[in-house]
């Protein structure tokens, strides 16, 4: 016995299938609009003007989610392709980037990003990072792989702890942890021994 594909049920059937397949098809297309414009993004920062490698652009992917959630906390509206704009004026206007393609100095001042993405432990050359006023609650604990750093800029956030990991950063000579709130290094002492060879601006107080 065949069933009627004319009765009212078969109709309704059949047009809830094709809008759960245009549903699909629309998530489907979403999905690709999303992945073309990372793509466009990693193009234009690995084989455009900056060139800068691969493992690094990971980190800048991470940082555009980083700031979009920014403008979501200070109630703008800013779409993917607006927050790749401003890391790539952001790298134009203050990065520097060495032969290799290395990522050697970044200022996230501008971009007003409320955490540092993990994968800030990719950029192995950093030397400079400027990450001040962004009201940053915590550190991730991988800013301490970047062992190369000479200068961090952590003033004019809301920190309350510094790991002891910060140790790692033997070739440190300035950080500034200025208009911090830290309470566990009760003492410079304590800093400067982890510290020896670094020139360090503490909060009025500690």
């Amino acid at each position: 016995m065949f069933s009627n594909p004319f009765t009212p049920e078969s109709q309704k059937a059949k047009k809830s299938l094709l809008k759960q397949e245009s549903k699909d098809l629309k998530l489907g297309l979403l999905s690709k609009k999303i992945e073309n414009k990372i793509d466009d993004f990693e193009r234009k920062v690995a084989f455009g003007p900056f060139e800068i490698k691969k493992s690094q652009v990971e980190f800048l992917k991470d940082l555009i989610e980083a700031v979009m959630e920014g403008a979501s906390y200070a109630m703008e509206d800013i779409d993917h392709y607006q927050a790749e704009e401003k890391i790539i004026n952001e790298l134009k206007r203050s990065g520097k980037i060495d032969k290799a393609g290395n990522i050697i100095e970044l200022t996230l001042n501008l971009l007003f990003v409320p955490r540092i993405p993990p994968t800030i432990k990719n950029l192995k050359n950093l030397k400079v990072l400027r990450a001040e006023n962004l009201q940053l609650i915590e550190l991730p604990e991988e800013l301490w792989d970047c062992t190369e750093l000479r200068v961090l800029y952590l003033d004019e956030n809301e920190l309350t702890h510094i790991s002891d990991k910060i140790a790692q950063l033997k070739k440190l000579k300035d950080l500034n942890l200025g208009s911090n709130d830290l309470l566990i290094f009760s003492t410079k002492a304590q800093l400067k021994k982890l510290l020896p060879n670094t020139i360090i601006t503490f909060p009025k107080g500690l």
